[in-house]
């Protein structure tokens, strides 16, 4: 019903109406977990609008400052989590940093959504190259998670995956590695060989090695030519 609603929009021509939709985080929340953020990525572009990365932000940071954050935090997240998946970055962390500091302030540091925020924030800093800070919070929301979660949970998997991704993307590979193997073993033992969240661990444990062999053999090359260079008359 939610789709159908916008989808008609577009087809009468309600380009406002639907600019006004796709903004109003509530209805944008229950349409995100309808459809694959490529979708309302094609909304915006029909609208002319290759990003919406402030209109989004704006809206994100206007509802954490005047609603009840029990009642808005998951169409914040939403919109949050959008803007990651979209690579409009800078409204990302604005807003996974500030849902951060609201959930910090209301509920702690050690709170299930305050380390779920945290994540979410290493994540767009990491894929923004901001390595430093994405390993300190994600390190930070691991530690969070296992102490109040246990070692065991799923979402301590996810953030000891986040945190094995962090370190993978700064070249640190014996340590991301170590990292992935303990996810994988964990999901194995918690959530069985068949689950997806399994099969997502194998997929980055494979897709590690492959890239690791990769640049091993470019590292050799590069020995073997460069000693080659050196025989040359």
């Amino acid at each position: 019903m939610v789709k159908h609603g916008i989808d008609h929009l577009f087809q009468v021509g309600d380009l406002d109406g639907a600019r006004e939709r796709l903004l109003d985080l509530y209805f944008f929340d229950r349409l995100y977990e309808m459809v694959e953020y490529p979708q309302i990525l094609r909304y915006w572009r029909a609208l002319g609008d290759e990003s919406a990365a402030d209109q989004y932000q704006r809206a994100a940071l206007e509802l954490l400052e005047n609603d009840d954050f029990e009642f808005i935090k998951d169409p914040v997240y939403s919109a949050g989590n959008f803007c990651h998946q979209a690579y409009w970055l800078l409204a990302g962390i604005a807003i996974f940093r500030r849902l951060t500091e609201k959930s910090t302030a209301l509920f702690g540091p050690d709170h299930p959504d305050t380390l779920s925020s945290l994540m979410n924030l290493a994540s767009c800093l990491d894929d923004q190259g901001n390595y430093e800070e994405a390993e300190a919070f994600s390190r930070q929301a691991l530690e969070g998670r296992q102490q109040v979660l246990g070692p065991d949970h799923p979402d301590t998997f996810d953030s000891l995956n986040n945190l094995a991704n962090c370190l993978h993307d700064q070249g640190n590979y014996e340590a991301a590695e170590a990292f992935y193997r303990q996810v994988l073993e964990g999901r194995e033992q918690v959530l069985g060989p068949s689950h997806p969240n399994t099969f997502d661990s194998l997929y980055n444990l494979a897709l590690f090695s492959h890239m690791s062999a990769r640049i091993t053999n470019k590292q050799s090359n590069s020995t073997n030519n460069w000693s080659m260079a050196m025989k040359a008359p």
